[in-house]
């Protein structure tokens, strides 16, 4: 998933493929690897909850790549009946994954890690596509204003979450485009690499002036996401 390119002409050449929905009038991505700290376990309960407990039987969930979770992710997954509502798509080609984002409704992320960046988030952003995670406090810097957040390991609040913005067609809108624009014109790299270059060339080129500081909000954003690149991430 770190390979997908921020692009903005690549992304809107996607185009919408309905059958990715298998019959089923809305669609919600996961994509990632998987490793244990997605904590696919706890997506797993949250949809679980969507189909049987609110029965919400009107929505394909499709669990986008592979990992070391991924048998266990099924296993749990067929434990809890979920069969008929989970897909697991295994890896897919960049193409692909274009294709699921390009057509989904909404995009989910479970992951507990307080310190990591959301690169999940910042890819859901960029498609346009809303999503809702769990209340940590990179996800919100980054997503603000873009996703649904529940409270941190909140199962009962994340479904809640996903089954309100299924229902809610003009907030999925509204976030969708505030999530594509700050990924256009904040945390796309080609806005990122313009300043970090000129950070750089002030260091290393003598008597060359360092370029001002961006406004604290807009600091504060683009300060995380080159970060995705050089630290943890999920």
């Amino acid at each position: 998933m770190e390979a997908i390119s921020w692009c903005s002409g690549r992304v809107n050449r996607s185009r919408v493929d309905e059958s990715l929905k298998r019959g089923r009038l809305y669609l919600c991505c996961w994509v990632g690897v998987m490793g244990r700290q997605e904590r696919l376990d706890l997506l797993l309960r949250s949809i679980h909850h969507v189909v049987d407990d609110i029965g919400r039987y009107d929505c394909e969930f499709a669990i986008i790549g592979a990992g070391e979770c991924l048998e266990e992710a099924r296993e749990l997954a067929r434990d809890l009946k979920l069969d008929d509502w989970v897909h697991f798509t295994g890896w897919c080609r960049e193409d692909q994954v274009f294709r699921y984002l390009a057509t989904a409704d909404i995009g989910v992320d479970a992951s507990l890690q307080f310190e990591a960046s959301p690169v999940k988030a910042m890819v859901y952003m960029a498609f346009g596509v809303p999503f809702v995670a769990f209340d940590l406090p990179e996800t919100r810097e980054i997503s603000d204003g873009a996703a649904v957040l529940a409270k941190a390991g909140d199962v009962a609040a994340h479904r809640r979450g996903i089954d309100r913005l299924l229902a809610d067609p003009d907030r999925r809108r509204d976030l969708g485009t505030v999530g594509a624009a700050r990924a256009r014109d904040e945390l796309a790299w080609e806005n990122q690499a313009r300043m970090y270059t000129q950070v750089i060339g002030s260091l290393i080129v003598p008597g060359s002036r360092r370029p001002a500081p961006p406004s604290a909000t807009a600091s504060r954003t683009r300060a995380r996401a080159p970060a995705a690149g050089a630290g943890r991430r999920r």
